[in-house]
């Protein structure tokens, strides 16, 4: 009689142990979710009665953590994980067959997996949470960044347009006053890049939402020409030649 109360008394100890290690395991907030449930499904087989042969795996949504691989003959008692009334996972007890039967699970042993289901679904609940409330801050700080770049880029395009107003202007003089070829050839280059630049800051202030976004159609031959104007000198001296075949016909992209 002493035996037996004794070994009942071993086995209360070893569940009340393996209750204390599961919560400090799940309170360590510098391990990853991964390495918790891993380290949980090790240590629930010796809460068991048979702890050399019991095998624990856990199933969370899609993914199974396993003490190691369940016997191929066995028996086993499962539980449920829930969340909010729904199923989300299973706790699983394994023993090999036919050393073990249904039997050899002890009536303890099936409250105790009911609570390990629950104190899992809490664990599961909370890392869940978390992880929607740091998904939102960083979506908060990525709209602060966003609302930040935007202000910085409007300031940029109005400190530009002054003095891609003043190139212009002055290039505009020089095709006005000059008859020089190679000079009017210059200056057409001078202004052409100025008015790309221009273009860029308008597409800053348009990022910036200062300027009404806007939707027109352009000729893609005349862009691909504008380009290749603009970085024809680069290409020159690298001594790169580029050759182009354009549609006949009118492309137009919006």
């Amino acid at each position: 009689m002493e035996n037996n109360e004794s070994e009942l008394l071993h086995e209360r100890l070893k569940e009340l142990s393996c209750l204390y290690d599961i919560a400090k395991i799940t309170l360590d907030a510098s391990r990853s979710f991964d390495d918790v449930i891993g380290e949980i499904v090790q240590r629930i087989p010796r809460a068991w009665q048979f702890e050399a042969d019991a095998v624990c795996h856990i199933q969370i949504r899609t993914v199974w953590y396993k003490s190691s691989e369940e016997p191929k003959e066995h028996v086993f008692q499962e539980q449920l994980i829930r969340i909010e009334g729904q199923g989300i996972g299973r706790l699983r007890i394994f023993y090999p067959s036919p050393k073990y039967t249904e039997a050899d699970f002890l009536e303890e042993e099936y409250r105790l997996l009911e609570k390990l289901a629950l104190d899992l679904s809490l664990f599961i609940e909370r890392q869940e949470i978390k992880s929607r409330e740091l998904r939102y801050l960083e979506s908060l700080r990525h709209h602060d960044r966003l609302k930040v770049l935007g202000e910085i880029t409007g300031g940029i395009a109005h400190e530009l347009n002054t003095p891609l107003g003043s190139i212009l202007g002055f290039s505009q003089l020089i095709m006005d006053d000059s008859r020089d070829e190679a000079t009017l050839s210059d200056a057409q280059k001078i202004m052409n890049a100025a008015m790309h630049a221009r273009e860029v800051v308008k597409k800053l202030m348009y990022f910036s939402c200062e300027l009404p976004q806007r939707l027109e159609f352009i000729s893609f031959n005349q862009l691909i020409k504008d380009t290749l104007v603009l970085i024809g000198p680069s290409l020159e001296s690298k001594k790169i030649q580029l050759e182009t075949r354009l549609s006949a016909e009118p492309v137009s992209i919006q």
